[in-house]
């Protein structure tokens, strides 16, 4: 093998370890059920429902928040049943500090 090529096979591997290292940190981002909001379903919700009142704490677009809860939640439909428990990908310590920050203005 030539130089250039042991250099380029070097380079190629590297860039490979940085790609696979950087999939393992973004997948890893979430680790527990604690990272996430649980829900229990109330009648007439639905994920659109939750995607708008939870907009301000995630950066999904709607197809995405939806797959995501479908995944997460082994669910196959958009159709939720009252008093289904699911989670959503908001951490819920986001949603406490605006809660705390609320209640302490009051």
């Amino acid at each position: 093998m030539t130089d250039k090529t042991i250099r380029y096979s070097l380079i190629f591997i590297l860039l490979l370890l940085v790609s696979i290292s950087f999939y393992l940190v973004v997948n890893n981002t979430y680790k527990t059920s604690s990272d996430f909001v649980k829900i229990e379903v109330k009648k007439g919700d639905s994920l659109w429902s939750y995607y708008s009142e939870y907009g301000e704490y995630h950066n999904y677009s709607f197809y995405n928040f939806m797959a995501w809860v479908n995944e997460y939640n082994k669910i196959n439909s958009d159709k939720l049943n009252a008093g289904d428990v699911i989670f959503i990908p908001i951490k819920t310590s986001s949603i406490e500090s605006d809660v705390k920050f609320i209640a302490s203005a009051n």
